[in-house]
């Protein structure tokens, strides 16, 4: 058998037994999954014991509104789970280049909320996300004049 089946194989058993392949060592990732790893588990699938793997303890926030550091970043993002406990997320566009990764996203905090537009630049260092700049807008209800969806 040659090796690009057995890898194959092994692929395919690893899938099998978790219903997933098993978690890449985060050294092995590229930045853009790195981010869409932490972003995930610490806002979509909410589990922030997988969110810490990629995440620095030094980690700096530019968001006003948020402590920098890992620990505060966990604590911050559990008060959004228990303020928000069932959000629509959806990563529509992912772009990194060389340490920076852009996360642009349609998000419904809230089912009584309005949705939306949100942008998450991540600086990653040694395999971790070390830093966040973000940017959020509420999507318009209004008609778009040149036909073109908002995001």
């Amino acid at each position: 058998m040659n090796s690009l089946i057995k890898i194959s194989l092994v692929c395919l058993l690893l899938f099998a037994m978790n219903g997933r392949a098993q978690q890449a060592p985060v050294g092995t990732l590229s930045n853009k999954e790195i981010v869409v790893r932490f972003y995930t588990a610490a806002f979509i699938t909410r589990n922030l014991d997988e969110a810490k793997l990629y995440l620095s303890d030094t980690y700096i926030q530019h968001n006003p509104s948020v402590k920098s550091g890992g620990a505060a970043f966990l604590e911050f993002a559990k008060g959004i789970h228990a303020r928000n406990p069932n959000p629509k997320i959806v990563i529509k566009r992912v772009i990194a280049e060389d340490d920076l990764v852009v996360l642009h996203m349609l998000s419904k905090p809230r089912p009584d909320g309005p949705e939306m537009a949100v942008v998450d630049i991540f600086r990653v260092e040694n395999g971790k996300v070390a830093e966040h700049w973000d940017v959020k807008q509420e999507v318009p209800t209004i008609e778009s004049i040149n036909g073109n969806p908002f995001i």
